[in-house]
C-alpha cells in the first residue's frame, strides 16, 4: 500500500541525517527531519486505502514509542499507558489475531509491558584457532548459537567463518544448536565470529525434566569428601542451590589457571580453587547427590572476557538459574548459549584434522547493554 511518493519522505529524512553527520552538526537539521516524518504520516493517511494497513503502520509507531520510553527509563504508569494505546490499535488489525488485544484491558497492557520491558544486549563472540603448521581435511563442530525461548529473544544473529565454507546447523541431544563444517584445503587458521542482539528477562524457564540431569557424570561424580563437606540442604531446590553455592564460595577461591577442562568437581574441592566451570560442576555434584535434577549452562554475562558457566536447577515447573561463582540467582543479565549434563556437553569447539600441528585457541566475548 505504500507508494514511492510516500516512502520518499523517509528517504529524505535519512538523507538529511546523513548530511548532518558529514557536517558534524546534525542538531541543526533535526527540524527538517521532523518535517519530513510528519509529511510521511500525512501522505500515508491520504494514500493508503486500506484501513487495516493504516492501523498496522500505526502499531509500528506505538512499538517504537514503547521502546523509546523503556530506554529512557520512563515510569511504569507512563509505559503502561503507551502499551494500552498499542493494544487499542491492535484491536483494529484483525489479521494479527492478537490474544493480548482480546484480554481485559489492564491485564493486556501489563502483558505487553512485560514482553517489551526486557533488557536489551548486543553480544559479540570470537573464537580463533591457529596452527603452527598447515593442516587439511579439517572437520569441526561449533556450539555457540543461542536460541530464543521464554526468557530470551534473539534476533539479528550472524555467524561468520574464516575460511568461508558452508555451515549447516543441527541440534544436539540436549537441544543446543550446533554448526558442522569441513575445510578440505590446506590452512593454518580457522576463526568463528557470532554476533547479534538479545532481549533478556530472566526467571524460570518452563521446560520438561530430563532424567539425565539427575544423574552424576564423570566430571560431577561426588566422592566421600564432597558428601562429608556438604551440609544438609533445604528441601526447596532453589534454596538448596543457593545454600550449596554459599558453601562453595566459602571453600573454593576463584583462581584461573589451576584447573583445566578435565578437572572434576572432587578435584576442584581438593584444590580449593578454580573457575566458574569448576564451581558449576561442584554445585551439580552437590545437588545431584541430594536427588535434585540440575544442568550445566554455558553463556554470557555483561562485560568482556570469555564465556561464563552457571547451573539451572529443576524446581518442578522449569529450570531456575543459580550462579555459584557470584552466589546469586540468574537474572535478566544472563544469556544462555548451551545446556547439558556438564561442560563436555557444552563444549563450543570440537574437531579433527589431518596434519602434525599444534593448535592455539583464542577466545573473546563481549556483551553490552544497548
Amino acid at each position: 500500500d505504500l507508494t514511492s511518493d510516500t516512502l520518499c519522505y523517509i528517504q529524505m529524512a535519512y538523507d538529511v541525517l546523513a548530511m548532518g553527520a558529514e557536517r558534524g552538526a546534525p542538531m541543526l537539521l533535526l527540524q527538517q527531519v521532523v518535517d519530513d516524518l510528519f509529511a510521511f504520516w500525512g501522505s500515508a493517511d491520504d494514500n493508503i486505502a486500506s484501513e487495516e494497513s493504516r492501523n498496522l503502520l500505526k502499531c509500528g509507531k506505538y512499538v517504537e514509542r514503547l521502546d523509546l520510553y523503556i530506554r529512557l527509563d520512563y515510569s511504569f504508569p507512563e509505559v503502561e499507558k503507551e502499551a494500552a494505546k498499542l493494544l487499542a490499535r491492535l484491536t483494529k488489525v484483525p489479521s494479527l489475531n492478537s490474544e493480548a488485544a482480546r484480554a481485559p484491558k489492564g491485564r493486556a497492557a501489563a502483558a505487553v509491558v512485560e514482553r517489551i520491558a526486557m533488557r536489551r544486549f548486543h553480544f559479540d563472540y570470537r573464537l580463533a584457532i591457529a596452527f603452527d603448521a598447515p593442516v587439511s581435511r579439517h572437520t569441526f563442530l561449533f556450539r555457540f548459537f543461542p536460541g530464543s525461548d521464554a526468557t530470551q529473544q534473539l534476533w539479528g544473529v550472524e555467524a561468520r567463518l574464516t575460511p568461508a565454507v558452508a555451515l549447516p546447523t543441527v541440534q544436539d541431544a540436549f537441544g543446543n544448536a550446533c554448526a558442522c563444517g569441513h575445510v578440505a584445503g590446506v590452512h593454518d587458521q580457522l576463526s568463528l565470529r557470532v554476533s547479534g542482539e538479545a532481549l533478556l528477562r530472566g526467571g524460570t524457564l518452563p521446560a520438561p525434566l530430563r532424567d539425565a540431569y539427575a544423574l552424576p557424570t564423570a566430571l560431577t561424580q561426588p566422592d566421600a569428601a564432597i558428601r562429608e563437606w556438604l551440609p544438609a540442604l533445604p528441601g526447596d531446590p532453589v534454596r538448596a542451590a543457593l545454600a550449596a553455592s554459599e558453601r562453595i564460595h566459602s571453600r573454593v577461591a576463584y583462581r584461573p589457571g589451576v584447573t583445566g577442562d578435565g578437572t572434576t568437581a572432587a578435584q576442584a574441592l581438593e584444590l580449593g580453587a578454580g573457575v566458574c566451570q569448576d564451581m558449576a560442576h561442584l554445585l551439580l555434584a552437590a545437588l545431584r547427590s541430594r536427588g535434585l535434577a540440575a544442568r550445566y549452562v554455558a553463556g554470557l554475562i555483561p562485560g568482556e572476557g570469555e564465556t561464563h558457566a552457571w547451573v539451572e536447577v529443576y524446581d518442578g515447573a522449569g529450570y531456575v538459574g543459580v550462579d555459584p561463582t557470584h552466589v546469586r540467582l540468574c537474572d535478566d543479565g544472563y544469556l544462555r548459549v548451551n545446556a547439558g549434563r556438564d561442560s563436555r556437553d557444552c563444549a563450543i569447539n570440537r574437531g579433527v584434522f589431518l596434519g602434525a600441528a599444534r593448535q592455539t585457541l583464542a577466545v573473546s566475548a563481549r556483551m553490552t547493554e544497548v
